[in-house]
């Protein structure tokens, strides 16, 4: 997971330390808007990804605003072909912000 989401442009994230989950920060406009759009509107090959926003996961949802939380919990090609999904939605979602 760690090596799939390095490789994706404007997404930054810290290694996990025993989770088998990273939040994700995002170049968009808001998590929940992007999150919603991947579902309803994204699609490539006749796939999608479903990502967690991030606002959810704080007390203060302000803090998670641009984040995704994503789970490493499929087998490794899975993994990466949503790695792949994440830049290729990222790339065509009209509410990136670099």
């Amino acid at each position: 997971l760690m090596d799939a989401v390095s490789k994706i442009e404007g997404v930054r994230t810290h290694r996990p330390e025993g989770a088998f989950y990273a939040m994700l920060d995002l170049p968009v406009d808001d998590a929940e808007t992007f999150a919603r759009w991947l579902v309803e509107e994204f699609r490539h090959e006749g796939e999608s990804l479903v990502v967690a926003p991030g606002p959810g996961f704080y007390s203060d949802p302000s803090l998670g605003r641009t984040q995704v939380r994503v789970a490493a919990v499929l087998r490794e090609s899975d993994l990466r072909r949503a790695m792949e999904l994440l830049a290729l939605g990222l790339a065509a979602y009209p509410g990136r912000t670099a």
